[in-house]
């Protein structure tokens, strides 16, 4: 369940296997993820390239911007997410011109000798290689997996497992769009308008579902701070420019606040619902002094008139005295 309030980290872990993948879901879970994770057995050969290979078919699928065709890699960068590629069941020796070399290295130096080198290394600037033995040697253990202890396992697959762990926990972050940090609404939002482009032929495109979510979010945030301008004003105050004005000026800046905290994005949509707040609050304060001015006048006319009542028939009685008049309340 996603809970509005919370930023949201997003990890996917994908595995491929030929004639299986869809590029729109590849492409999905790219965009929404905070770290991808590229699950894949072995090392990195000729064939896992050809797989990965889909990738370069992202920029046909999706768009940064509408007004602009096919997008390039180097541009859907910028939005994409840590790439992780985990080598499982990893049996290579580790070494290059008789030195050893990270799992990192690995990658890179698998990577320069590839055809899809650059839009690999455009689309994904920020990535990683783990790599993790068999858990166990032992084939008829190893079908009983989910019955082992973590500590029966390889104390070389323990060490791998423990440093991809590490840094999946440090490393991700709550997903980005620019300087927004996605909560649960914006996330469902922004998937919500991929989906809808796709399932109606279109190809998503980033600014403009961007924009829609960013108008939804604004607008809520508008609905929620003219509501608590409207429980914040304190109508006790007597109709005294001073004392209202004092009301309007507190309930302000609880509104704006929460406005402030709810808007999204720094574009159009936050600054056209932020006009249209300040001036929902200039109205609303106007409406209800105006309505406080008169009604304060309508009690003082009749006070005005009952008491003139009174004195009338005060004077009118009788033998009246002055301190009987003067009495009348």
């Amino acid at each position: 369940m996603f809970q509005p309030s919370l930023p949201l980290r997003t990890e996917t872990t994908f595995a491929w296997e030929v004639g299986t993948y869809s590029t729109q879901i590849f492409s999905l879970a790219v965009l929404l993820s905070s770290m991808f994770i590229y699950n894949q057995m072995g090392g990195i050969d000729e064939a896992a390239l050809d797989r990965l290979s889909l990738v370069t078919e992202m920029t046909k699928h999706i768009r940064v911007k509408a007004s602009e065709g096919r997008t390039s890699a180097t541009e859907l960068g910028q939005f994409s997410p840590i790439f992780v590629w985990l080598l499982r069941d990893f049996y290579l020796d580790l070494t290059e011109d008789n030195r050893k070399i990270t799992p990192r290295d690995y990658l890179e130096l698998a990577l320069r000798r590839c055809k899809i080198r650059e839009s690999i290394q455009a689309l994904f600037p920020d990535r990683e290689c783990f790599t993790l033995v068999r858990p166990l040697n032992n084939e008829k253990e190893l079908q009983q997996l989910d019955q082992v202890t973590l500590v029966t396992l390889r104390p070389e697959f323990r060490t791998g497992l423990d440093a991809l762990t590490k840094f999946v926990l440090e490393r991700t972050r709550p997903k980005q769009v620019g300087a927004t940090t996605m909560t649960g609404p914006i996330l469902a939002g922004i998937t919500q308008s991929f989906l809808d482009a796709l399932n109606n032929g279109a190809v998503p495109t980033i600014s403009s579902s961007w924009q829609s979510v960013e108008e939804a979010e604004c607008r809520r945030a508008y609905d929620s701070a003219t509501e608590v301008y409207m429980s914040a004003f304190d109508r006790t105050k007597p109709a005294e420019e001073a004392a209202l004005r004092e009301a309007h000026e507190d309930a302000v800046q609880k509104s704006i606040v929460t406005y402030n905290v709810n808007a999204v994005g720094s574009g159009a949509a936050r600054h056209k619902y932020e006009k249209l707040l300040h001036s929902f609050l200039k109205k609303a304060f106007e409406d209800y002094k105006r309505n406080a001015f008169m009604e304060a006048d309508l009690r003082c006319s009749n006070t005005i008139r009952s008491m003139e009542k009174k004195l009338r028939a005060a004077c009118l009685v009788p033998d009246t005295k002055v301190d009987n008049v003067l009495n009348v309340s």
